[in-house]
């Protein structure tokens, strides 16, 4: 009785230890898991943190860019004026010279005494607008449907579409020792074209087509 009860007790202190060893493991498999994803999260933190910085740099320079560029759109407005002013002073020049020149030559022409003949001025036409209210008509085939009844026979899958075929095709199957039944149906198919006028557009007085 005391070797059985030895022998219990040692099976006892092996499965315990068992059951310490495996939880052991499990622990340390999950302490070991846990760890890179600190890892990680640290480098994710890091990351945002360097693009960040990134981002207010990039928006520094954006600044810098923007006000080196107004600054460069102020100096060609500046310089555009200037141009401006120096056409509009020129133009006036000439336009002094040119008018001093035209009083000058109509003073030496002498006046033509007389009643002189003057043209009757050509009134100008009107201009023509559009008015698209004249309508264009075309020719163009249209199919035309009908109905009619379909035999269809299932045995052999044939279809016929008048009653003495239908019939006579019993009698074969009849003959063959198949079966005859069939089922009637309607089906609708395109039995000709006809002739249609449609608009197809519209045009002016003028002949201009929309």
């Amino acid at each position: 009785m005391d070797i059985q009860k030895k022998k219990k007790l040692i099976i006892i202190l092996l499965i315990v230890l068992l059951i310490f060893s495996i939880c052991g493991y499990f622990a340390y498999k999950s302490y070991s898991d846990n760890k890179p994803t600190k890892v990680a999260t640290n480098v994710k933190k890091d990351s945002t943190k360097k693009a960040k910085k990134e981002n207010k740099i990039e928006a520094k320079e954006e600044k810098s860019t923007q006000k080196s560029e107004v600054g460069n759109k102020n100096e060609s407005r500046k310089v555009a004026t200037k141009n401006s002013n120096k056409k509009t002073a020129s133009s006036a020049t000439r336009n002094t010279s040119k008018n001093t020149n035209k009083s000058s030559n109509t003073a030496s022409k002498p006046k033509s005494s007389g009643s002189g003949s003057t043209k009757p001025s050509t009134p100008s036409k009107p201009q023509h607008s559009h008015s698209y209210n004249i309508p264009i008509y075309s020719t163009r085939e249209v199919p035309v449907y009908s109905e009619r009844e379909v035999f269809y026979f299932p045995a052999d899958g044939t279809k016929f579409y008048s009653e003495s075929e239908a019939s006579n095709h019993q009698d074969y199957l009849m003959d063959n020792h198949k079966p005859c039944n069939y089922s009637i149906s309607e089906e609708t198919y395109q039995s000709g074209t006809r002739t249609e006028s449609y608009i197809s557009g519209y045009k002016c007085s003028c002949g201009a087509v929309q």
